[in-house]
């Protein structure tokens, strides 16, 4: 009997090991840009049905967080999952650290939108997730106050042409519509109206300079007709000058419009669509923002952080983290009805987000935008005429081996 038991204890204390060995999850690290707790039920959904895996969430730093990103991926520990902004994106593409999803999210194609922030060519690095897009703000008690109808964006250019200029009459420090002069702002002020009179910076297959088009040239024109009547100023300042009542309308992103727009704040605001040239031609066309989710080639497990991501994309998943950071739209186009069914602004968000233009990613693409966004600014200042100013930017743009 005691051999019996001599024999039965190491063989109870190796299956025990064998047991503690075979559950022991694996750990998958994953970087966010916001609070923590925004995702953490999602996590622990994901965790509920993946017993094998652990999630490690960090933040990244607010500042300087492309070089946290690329220090990690030269020491050989990038994270496993990590959300990125297009800018990220682009720049880890050239260097060629980011893994290629184009098998791993090739059926999710036809359900998101936003894949313009991580293609290059054919192939994809990651998968989009939270997405912006700017919308027209207006002031009600300034359009009342001079004499407009308060209760509506202006629909066309030359609505908000009149508009601006009859709120910019009223005086006492007032303007009617805030102009972002920042650098890489002007470029984001621009092209909304360029894409919806029609404009193009590329050709479709993004081979050929599309950029001096008589399109362009109207576009930019419209934008420097508006000068007189509006404050030219970085995006930061406008936002404080619509806030204080100074402003009648303001092109805003989703995320500074939510702040303008929340209850607590003391103005009348209302939000639109970026308008139209015509009342039956072009299209309220505007700019998009977002992150994606996306791995480093060097990750250590990117399988694992493929599978998360789709599941924090999936709809209900990713409604639930835009509701708890407080802003974002899910890329994905099942998600559409659950955002709406909340109603407030971000139905009209969503709205706008339909006829919503990404700027695609080229190796060369930031020196392109970054010529625009120098041009358009010359012509703001009235430093050169808009046709002279376009026909720069396209010269510029076919020097960087772009062809006619």
């Amino acid at each position: 009997m005691r051999c019996a038991r001599a024999l039965a204890l190491p063989l109870l204390l190796a299956l025990s090991c064998s047991r503690e060995k075979q559950v022991k999850p694996v750990e998958v690290v994953f970087w966010q840009r916001g609070p923590l707790d925004a995702t953490q039920s999602v996590v622990q959904r994901f965790e509920a049905g993946n017993p094998g895996v652990r999630l490690r969430v960090e933040r990244l730093p607010a500042v300087d967080a492309i070089d946290s990103l690329a220090a990690a991926a030269e020491a050989g520990h990038p994270p496993d999952l990590c959300e990125l902004d297009r800018g990220e994106v682009a720049r880890f593409m050239e260097k060629g650290w980011l893994s290629d999803w184009s098998a791993g999210v090739a059926d999710l194609a036809q359900g998101s939108r936003g894949w313009e922030l991580c293609r290059l060519g054919d192939a994809l690095y990651g998968l989009p997730w939270l997405l912006g897009t700017r919308v027209l703000l207006y002031n009600r008690t300034l359009l009342a106050r001079a004499g407009l109808d308060s209760t509506r964006a202006p629909e066309t250019w030359d609505e908000l042409h009149v508009a601006s200029a009859r709120v910019s009459r009223l005086g006492h420090g007032v303007k009617g519509y805030g102009l972002a002069s920042g650098a890489g702002e002007r470029f984001v002020a621009y092209m909304p109206y360029a894409w919806g009179n029609g404009g193009e910076m590329l050709s479709a297959r993004l081979d050929s300079c599309r950029f001096g088009s008589r399109e362009n040239v109207q576009a930019l024109a419209f934008l420097v007709s508006l000068v007189p009547y509006a404050l030219v100023a970085p995006e930061d300042s406008l936002a404080l000058e619509f806030a204080a009542g100074r402003l009648g309308f303001l092109l805003a992103d989703t995320g500074a419009a939510l702040d303008l727009l929340r209850p607590s704040a003391a103005l009348r605001a209302g939000v639109g669509l970026v308008p139209r040239p015509e009342a039956d031609g072009g299209s309220h066309a505007s700019i998009g923002s977002g992150t994606v989710l996306a791995s480093f080639t060097r990750s250590r497990r990117k399988e694992d952080g493929l599978r998360f991501a789709r599941f924090m994309a999936e709809p209900q998943n990713v409604v639930d983290v835009a509701s708890a950071l407080g802003h974002g739209l899910p890329a994905s186009l099942a998600a559409d009805s659950a955002q709406a069914a909340r109603g407030g602004p971000e139905a009209r968000f969503l709205e706008q987000l339909e006829t919503t233009r990404f700027a695609p990613i080229r190796r060369d693409g930031m020196e392109m935008e970054a010529a625009i966004d120098s041009l358009v600014g010359d012509a703001l200042a009235r430093r050169c005429a808009p046709r002279r100013a376009v026909a720069a930017a396209d010269s510029l743009i076919r020097s960087l081996g772009v062809a006619r």
